[in-house]
């Protein structure tokens, strides 16, 4: 079989640079492991789809479903995209998420079109199950997924709201490996509001080995350094208004605190950032971190990027 691996709002993601090149290179990588008998062309011209057999529709990290907002409106590309899509005879799917074709185009406004159904493939969750063994965490999960394992993500979870929604039993019915990655947005937005912060630091993160503990096979990942306090977040990352509360300093010492934590917890593997990523002030981050405003690393620089990333 001959799939076409399409984006209908943008490109499916391959940069090393951003996180949507990330989402987009774990993706494309979980596809052709689940397809390894068929021939999988990522982002082929619209104008070839028809010589597919199977069209597997998958949008961005940043996508919500139903909404088509497109910085300066829709350009001849989409047009072009919707079209293929209407002509197209083959087998649809959609990768993690729906694509509404029909409320796409209330914006592109095709006349005497009729565009094809399909079923979602959650590939994250599902890809790998086999495998029992899985990744989850917030946003920052993506960047110490490994080939071969399911990924379970949701931007802005923070270890304290993961710690009351779900349970060590609920995960060993599933997995029998897990790589937990929770606690920096803890850390930006959270721990130094409490009235002592160090102890609120030490409670919480004891409460997460706790919680590792009693999983079959655990793996925690240590917090990544604290950046520079210049970098610009986007509206969207902020909390409250603000980018972070609590200096730098402040912060780093938390940071320590957790790390230790889960580094000294017998019973539960821990992997860490490399050490040349700390410097005096958090200017050595600045380039760790991906280009555009974000906390997020570039892919070139996950944990297990050689691993997928040529």
């Amino acid at each position: 079989m001959k799939i076409a691996l399409v984006s209908m709002m943008g490109n499916v993601g391959s940069t090393t640079n951003s996180q949507g090149g990330g989402y987009g290179l774990i993706l494309t990588r979980m596809v052709k492991d689940c397809m390894k008998d068929h021939q999988v062309e990522v982002n082929p011209d619209p104008s070839t789809w028809n010589e597919y057999d199977a069209l597997f529709v998958a949008e961005g990290v940043n996508f919500v479903e139903g909404s088509f907002n497109i910085p300066g409106g829709p350009q001849p590309i989409h047009y072009a995209k919707m079209k293929a899509a209407a002509d197209f005879k083959g087998k649809v799917r959609f990768i993690n998420v729906n694509f509404d074709f029909n409320g796409f185009n209330k914006r592109i406004k095709l006349e005497n079109v009729e565009f094809p159904t399909g079923e979602v493939v959650d590939l994250f969750k599902s890809a790998h199950k086999p495998n029992r063994k899985l990744v989850i965490g917030d946003s920052h999960a993506l960047s110490v997924w490994q080939p071969g394992w399911c990924l379970d993500f949701t931007a802005g979870r923070t270890l304290h709201g993961f710690l009351k929604r779900l349970t060590p039993e609920q995960l060993n019915a599933e997995y029998d490996e897990v790589t937990l990655y929770f606690g920096n947005i803890d850390l930006r937005f959270h721990l130094m509001r409490q009235p002592n912060p160090k102890s609120a630091t030490r409670d919480l993160f004891n409460r997460y080995v706790e919680f590792a503990l009693k999983l079959k096979k655990p793996t925690l990942v240590g917090l990544l350094p604290v950046e520079h306090e210049s970098r610009k977040l986007p509206g969207s990352g902020l909390y409250k208004g603000e980018k972070f509360f609590g200096s730098r300093e402040e912060r780093m010492e938390l940071r320590e605190i957790a790390n230790d934590i889960m580094r000294d917890s017998y019973g539960v593997n821990f992997i860490d950032w490399p050490k040349e990523w700390v410097d005096a002030d958090g200017t050595k981050m600045l380039d760790v971190l991906e280009m555009k405003q974000s906390v997020h690393i570039k892919p070139k620089n996950y944990m297990f990027a050689n691993q997928f990333i040529s």
